[in-house]
């Protein structure tokens, strides 16, 4: 809902950092579920911006209200030359030596192919349990650790590990949690892998007594090796017998000099307030005509957009998540200039905290962000475009507690 508040900004503050200070008062009056209706309305143009937000059900139903979020113009000059470092971070990964051997509780392996649990067991010694589906887990104690191996030599099912975090959380005791994963970061990873270290990032947030640690491996003797201690790293990467932690650190992205864009730009999510900035951005840099997709969409706005960006504008309403969706976003550009770029901004949020969520939820985020993007790059794939731009969230690396589906479909 803060986001929609975010849109009562976006046409005054023109691409201005803000910096929330403040909120006077959350009242909450039933169950914030299901689909929702965010109506927020701004005011104050001055130094402090306020804005109240109210939330309701599709019959009209108010179940929250956010009574003035305030937010302030950020000081002139935070985002240039030296000042914007401490803004901008990325992962880096250090050597660090294999945890020291310690003398642990029961490990519990859960793994969707019983040959690679029994192989890790057995590189555990007798210490270890494997079971292939997460409703057969024993009885679990504070002392135990369970491996989350699902994603091993698989393509991904996200929902595998969404199933054991709940079966964990519906339970009495708080094991230690590693999630396992084979290629979701560092080169060339694997996105649905990836979608796992999302998820497992806000199931951290939720639910710190679980200990969730983060394991990527290129070996099962290397999940043994991490699982013979434990050093207080979160996030690790084996490659080649040799040991990584993540360390987030301050860096200046690298100035590659501004793109230059020809031809069409796709813009999926275009109707929304990134998707709508993203288009600006676009057409600012040479995009000669735009297409702007969304689920629902006002073909007479494309008039007042195209009046706004300077050059056409088409509107499509489209689900992405689709072929047929996909396929419709393409035809949308018949007879402007040559698609060049497509920019990937559509996304679902399935707001719910992760010992709720649902299968459904969850796939839901992942549709239109992860299923998006593999959809849009099959159809566009070849030496015609220019750029392929995905747009990810923060969530992706930190998590989003209440948000476990959007940060796993950011992290794709």
């Amino acid at each position: 809902c803060l986001q929609v508040a975010g849109g009562t900004l976006a046409d005054d503050m023109a691409g201005e950092p803000l910096l929330p200070v403040g909120i006077d008062r959350v009242a909450l009056f039933g169950p914030v579920a299901g689909p929702l209706w965010v109506h927020a309305c701004g005011s104050g143009r001055g130094e402090v911006i306020s804005t109240d937000v109210t939330v309701c059900t599709e019959d009209g139903t108010v179940v929250a209200t956010v009574e003035g979020l305030h937010v302030r113009r950020a000081p002139a000059g935070l985002l240039r030359d030296g000042a914007a470092s401490a803004l901008f971070h990325a992962v880096e990964w250090r050597e660090a030596d294999p945890p020291r051997a310690a003398a642990g509780g029961r490990v519990v392996v859960v793994a969707a192919d019983p040959a690679h649990g029994e192989t890790l067991a057995a590189a555990l010694g007798d210490r270890a349990d494997v079971v292939a589906d997460p409703a057969d887990l024993p009885e679990l104690h504070d002392s135990d650790t369970v491996v989350d191996l699902t994603a091993w030599n698989e393509a991904g099912d996200v929902a595998r590990s969404l199933a054991l975090a709940r079966r964990i959380l519906h339970g009495e005791a708080r094991p230690a949690l590693v999630v396992v994963t084979q290629g979701a970061v560092l080169d060339d990873p694997r996105p649905w892998q990836a979608a796992r270290w999302g998820l497992a990032a806000t199931l951290a947030l939720e639910h710190p007594e679980l200990r969730v640690r983060r394991v990527d491996a290129d070996t099962l003797d290397a999940v043994a090796a991490e699982l013979a201690g434990a050093d207080g790293e979160d996030m690790v990467v084996w490659r080649n017998g040799r040991r990584r932690a993540a360390r987030l650190t301050a860096r200046l992205p690298e100035q590659t000099g501004r793109p230059v864009l020809r031809g069409t730009v796709l813009v999926t999510g275009g109707l929304g307030g990134v998707g709508r900035r993203l288009a600006g951005w676009a057409a600012d840099r040479g995009a000669e005509a735009l297409v702007l997709a969304g689920r629902s969409a006002d073909p007479g706005l494309a008039e007042v957009l195209s009046g706004e960006f300077g050059v056409p504008v088409r509107i499509v309403a489209a689900d992405v998540s689709t072929e047929a969706g996909v396929a419709a976003m393409l035809a949308a550009a018949d007879g402007l200039p040559p698609l060049r770029t497509v920019v990937h901004a559509a996304g679902v949020q399935a707001p719910g905290l992760l010992a709720e969520l649902g299968e459904a939820e969850l796939w839901a985020a992942l549709a239109a962000k992860a299923t998006g993007a593999e959809l849009l790059d099959r159809a566009t794939r070849g030496p015609g475009l220019d750029y392929f731009i995905l747009v990810s969230s923060i969530a992706s690396v930190l998590g989003a507690a209440g948000q476990g589906g959007y940060a796993a479909a950011n992290a794709f």
